[in-house]
């Protein structure tokens, strides 16, 4: 984050040791600004539920807080294919999240999606060798088993995503 706002010229010859101190540089430098020195600043923040598998949920709390005072136009959008994402955060955390969500969901069909699972399982073979024929003859009856069906089914409803 840091790198990419270019402070690098504000840290000097400053070496940061641990994520505690460099979230800590991050923290003062986007709060320090006046309301007309400051830009407003926007942090996206990829497959969103990964950071709240970290230990305490630190920089989400710190960027929510952040993002609540009048001292720094801040802005945090995390992007995830989670729909259960919010209740994935702790309650501090929670507490400082705004709670506006935008879903934007996949268009593909159940039908579309199980289809999209037997392409990407199979083999693209040109000389079409007996090994790639059975293999991809598995694949399509691995779909249509009824205990595969069902993980794919309860995935399709929760994530929608094809990663």
């Amino acid at each position: 984050i840091t790198r990419q706002l270019h402070l690098e010229n504000t840290v000097g010859d400053r070496v940061f040791g641990s994520f505690a101190e460099n979230l800590s540089f991050l923290l003062q430098t986007l709060s320090s600004g006046g309301s007309g020195q400051s830009l407003s600043v926007m942090i996206v923040l990829d497959e969103f539920d990964l950071f709240t598998f970290h230990k305490n949920q630190t920089l989400l709390y710190n960027l929510f807080d952040i993002t609540q005072s009048k001292q720094s136009p801040l802005a945090v959008i995390g992007i995830t294919c989670r729909l259960d994402v919010t209740e994935l955060l702790e309650k501090r955390v929670k507490s400082r999240f705004s709670h506006r969500l935008i879903h934007i969901l996949n268009k593909l069909s159940f039908q579309q999606y199980l289809d999209t699972f037997v392409d990407i399982l199979s083999t693209r073979n040109e000389n079409e060798s007996s090994v790639a024929t059975d293999w991809n003859h598995h694949v399509k009856e691995l779909r249509e088993h009824p205990t595969v069906r069902d993980i794919l089914k309860r995935t399709y409803q929760n994530y929608k995503d094809i990663r």
